[in-house]
């Protein structure tokens, strides 16, 4: 009898393979998404009744065929012809025009309100030199708010500063 040596180690020594088995069903596996044409042969003749359908049925992008002349009609002829037709008379605006004071008011509240503009009147008491499109969008806002304000009636308040050295420079003696 052959001996057989001793061994700590106990049953097979790998694991045995089992054969694959799919978990998933038939109906759960997607449908593969197929790229190209499908097989066949490449002279396969169309049917006559599909020939038909595709003269008739025209691209629309193709355009009219209706002839367009290349040379423009003078300006001046036209114009001639119309004033000779008929006298243009101009039409009185019916409407009045009615000063929105609500919405200037509202508009220069919004103006005073930009936190934009705020900033670019704080760059130039400091004596910074502002871009292009920044000095375009503070001067257009500015006239805007200089319009409305004349408009309103409203005048400009005294800087606090002014006052001050109106108060500083009088001659009242409050001993």
């Amino acid at each position: 009898m052959t001996r057989i040596k001793k061994s700590r180690k106990t049953g097979p020594i790998g694991q045995i393979k089992t054969g694959n088995v799919k978990t998933t069903s038939a109906k759960e596996r997607k449908k593969q998404v197929r790229k190209g044409k499908k097989s066949g042969s490449r002279h396969s003749q169309q049917s006559e009744k599909s020939l038909a359908a595709q003269q008739n049925s025209q691209d629309p992008r193709m355009g009219s065929t209706k002839a367009v002349p290349l040379d423009a009609p003078s300006p001046t002829k036209t114009a001639v012809q119309a004033s000779k037709s008929q006298p243009v008379i101009k039409q009185p605006n019916k409407k009045p025009v009615v000063e929105p004071t609500e919405a200037w008011i509202a508009e220069l509240e919004q103006i005073e309100s930009d936190i934009r503009l705020q900033d670019l009147l704080a760059q130039l008491d400091e004596g910074e030199t502002l871009p292009a499109h920044e000095q375009a969008y503070f001067n257009k806002k500015m006239a805007r708010h200089q319009f409305l304000v004349e408009k309103l009636g409203i005048e400009a308040e005294e800087d606090d500063d002014a006052l001050f050295d109106e108060f500083e420079n009088s001659k009242i003696n409050f001993e």
